[in-house]
């Protein structure tokens, strides 16, 4: 989307690395949140996010409270995500793919691409590949 927005001549170089840069910041820094295992406190951070936004007075709190809610809701999703993968851990076919992939780096690679090509999202992919 960038490049066509730059094609178009709605954004120019300048903006479209920032937008990119900040794409990949935000991946890397939702990837170690999901290292942390904080999808225990989606639900939370749900609730508090609502509470914010319908309950208070400031427009800073309804924009904090939106932004909590966001997160709550993707670390809600990813769990989500992962629990329905849940049953292939289970399958001795998916086990032994596994196991033959490690032997090979670029099979593997190709695989962990393969898959985020699937699913759209290189941090649902590392969500549901964690441990």
């Amino acid at each position: 989307m960038v490049v066509g927005f730059v094609n178009a001549g709605l954004m120019n170089i300048t903006q479209a690395l920032s937008v990119v840069l900040g794409a990949n910041v935000g991946t890397t820094v939702t990837a170690q949140l999901i290292a942390f295992k904080i999808s225990a406190l989606a639900l939370p951070a749900i609730g508090i996010g609502a509470g914010l936004r319908f309950f208070s007075k400031k427009k800073t709190m309804h924009y904090l409270g939106d932004v909590i809610i966001g997160f709550g809701i993707l670390f809600l999703g990813l769990d989500i995500m992962k629990g329905s993968f849940v049953p292939l851990k289970q399958s001795p076919v998916f086990a032994n793919t596994f196991a033959y992939f490690s032997g090979n780096p670029f099979l593997a690679v190709l695989a962990g691409a393969v898959l985020t090509m699937i699913i759209q999202s290189s941090s649902a992919t590392i969500g549901i590949v964690r441990k």
